[in-house]
């Protein structure tokens, strides 16, 4: 009797993890490199030391694509410019190189342990019609070097037919996108805001930045008489955020300066990619002796001329105008590396105009990504973000602890009796209020679970005689998963949406928060309130939020109603929480004096000195 092969079974991601059969070894490749710092899978935790060199060599293979581009992409389109190439290489190495090597050798290793069977399971959804993980590549070469058959899912065929659709697939996406992202453009506002209304530019991008830029802005006008200006890139939920603030806003808009230029790349891409082709080769194997890779880089590449090039240089040629008109004196953005960031600031940064950086968000092993722009400066909250970025900055910034901005009032209570009128109104009678704080991928992290955390949650507030009030975030669009669950536990949840009741004054008013991780947490801290974080992923934590005492962490369905009830009826639960608190803000958030807005307005304006 012939004795059974032992197969090795690669999942590609989004696949969901079973259980191994008898003589099958399960492994998940990953999508994205910042799975590398989240993945408790054996293999890939001892692959993690290795992050920075795979990273390098994702780094130099995209630097010597770039050779191959034809020039207008190559090349900066003026003096003092930043080149396509030079805007989008990290992004294109990030999302197109790095995945592939990693997954090459998570699949090396996985069959060198003795596999004499190979299988690849790769789900056929709109992550797999865009290709950008390399999946069938890295684990076909790794099966080609073993000598393993390999048997895939989807079919050689169907992967034929998204090859061939990938191009026109990434152009229509690339149209479609830039419609919804920026609209119909408005006009530019350069015409009224000249030179001398600009000291200090913005970057805005994403909703959370708003807040930020028009505290700081205040500041840097009454204590250093600087004019600060605001340019909406249009992402994230900046545009309705930046409605509210008192800052002058200047639409980013690429299509306010370079629409003839879009339309025209867009024709173009064809020609592009006949030169990249022929370059490359005639070059031959220049790509790290990864002769496996080709295939694979082809066609992203394919994908970036077609979808992405012509609105590179439309955002280059906005950026140039913008500098240009508003001669800024200091440039401040809130993302160590965008690729939508990259043409501003590469161009202040080309023209010596001092670049800031300043944290908007929370951070933690999740944001370990592949490259940083050169800021000159970097403003963090606290030394945690600091030691975390360390070995990933630019060796030209310079970090500074700074605190955070918007909780600079945090540790202020509100009115007494405007707190407990606000917890009678939500929540009536009941003994305990929990405030949940959602996050805008709540509805995907529903469908990936099989018991939704949420209601778990919702149980444990039924039987603790608890009103849980779900604070809808911002930038969430998939609020029906919340009112369903409101109808099914009427008596215990509330959902309050966006634009009702903020988390500054829900805070003061709840007994517990619980989240899946959120800068509330911090909120919540600086209020002396208990928090709970929920993470059913199976990964590690994406923010040291438990591990570094500031929640109390939870990683079972079953533990979250324990939990809840722990810290709600139990006074030495609470306590044993409370005492690693202050160690907890001190490292995550720096100095809690209420100054933080005056050090951030002043390194800025040190910067817009020099």
């Amino acid at each position: 009797m012939e004795q059974s092969r032992r197969q090795v079974t690669f999942l590609g991601p989004g696949v969901r993890l079973r259980k191994a059969q008898a003589d099958e070894t399960i492994v998940s490749l990953v999508a994205d490199v910042r799975e590398l710092e989240l993945s408790r899978h054996p293999l890939l935790e001892s692959l993690r030391p290795s992050l920075g060199d795979f990273c390098a060599q994702a780094r130099a293979v995209a630097t010597q694509l770039g050779s191959y581009l034809p020039p207008e992409l190559r090349e900066p389109p003026a003096p003092q410019m930043p080149s396509f190439w030079d805007c989008y290489r990290d992004q294109f190495a990030r999302f197109s190189v790095v995945p592939a090597i990693v997954n090459h050798q998570i699949a090396r290793q996985a069959l060198a342990s003795g596999g004499q069977l190979a299988a690849l399971h790769e789900k056929r959804d709109s992550a797999w019609w865009r290709e950008r993980t390399g999946a069938y590549e890295a684990v076909a070469a790794a099966a080609r070097e073993a000598r393993v058959p390999l048997r895939t899912t989807p079919s050689g065929l169907w992967r034929s037919v998204r090859n061939l659709a990938l191009p026109m697939l990434s152009h229509g996406q690339a149209l479609l996108g830039a419609l919804n992202s920026y609209g119909s453009p408005t006009a530019t506002g350069l015409e009224r805001i000249s030179a001398d209304d600009c000291d200090v530019l913005f970057l805005a991008v994403g909703a959370t930045a708003a807040p930020i830029i028009a505290r700081v802005a205040e500041r840097l006008t009454d204590d250093h008489g600087l004019k600060s200006v605001a340019a909406d890139l249009h992402f994230g939920g900046s545009t309705r955020a930046l409605a509210g603030a008192d800052v002058p806003v200047v639409d980013a808009d690429p299509r306010c300066y370079g629409s003839k230029l879009i339309r025209a790349g867009r024709g173009l891409w064809p020609r592009w990619w006949q030169h990249f082709q022929a370059q490359l080769g005639a070059a031959g194997d220049e790509l790290g002796g990864r002769e496996w890779l080709t295939p694979l880089l082809r066609r992203r590449m394919l994908v970036t001329l077609a979808g992405r090039a012509a609105l590179g240089l439309a955002q280059l040629s906005a950026a140039r105008v913008i500098i240009e008109k508003l001669a800024p004196r200091a440039v401040v953005g809130f993302h160590l590396y965008a690729d939508i960031v990259a043409p501003l600031m590469l161009t202040a940064h080309l023209r010596d105009i001092p670049t800031v950086c300043c944290q908007h968000g929370i951070r933690g092993p999740y944001h370990r990504t592949l490259g940083n722009l050169p800021w000159d400066r970097f403003l963090a909250f606290g030394e945690y973000t600091a030691d975390l970025l360390a070995d990933l900055l630019d060796p030209v910034t310079e970090v500074e602890v700074t605190g955070h901005c918007l909780y600079d009032d945090a540790r202020t209570p509100g009115p007494p009796e405007q707190i407990a009128a606000l917890r009678s109104e939500l929540a009536g009678e009941s003994r305990f209020v929990v405030l949940v704080a959602t996050q805008p991928d709540e509805y995907d992290v529903q469908r990936a679970q099989p018991r939704w955390w949420l209601e778990a949650a919702a149980q444990a507030c039924q039987a603790a005689d608890a009103a849980m009030l779900i604070k809808v975030h911002p930038e969430e669009k998939a609020v029906t998963i919340y009112q369903d669950l409101a109808r099914q536990w009427p008596n215990a949840v509330t959902v309050i949406p966006h634009g009702e009741d903020t988390l500054t004054d829900l805070l003061p008013a709840c007994d517990l928060l619980v989240t899946r991780d959120s800068t509330v947490a911090y909120e919540a801290n600086l209020r002396d309130k208990p928090v709970i974080t929920v993470n059913l992923s199976g990964q590690r934590d994406r923010f040291a939020l438990a591990e570094d005492g500031g929640a109390q962490g939870v990683y079972r369905y079953e533990d979250i109603e324990p939990a809840m009830h722990s810290l709600l009826a139990d006074a030495a639960a609470r306590e044993n929480l409370a005492a690693s608190r202050p160690q907890f803000l001190a490292r995550h958030l720096g100095p809690q004096d209420g100054q933080a807005t005056e050090r951030i307005a002043a390194a800025i304006a040190q910067a817009a000195s020099r």
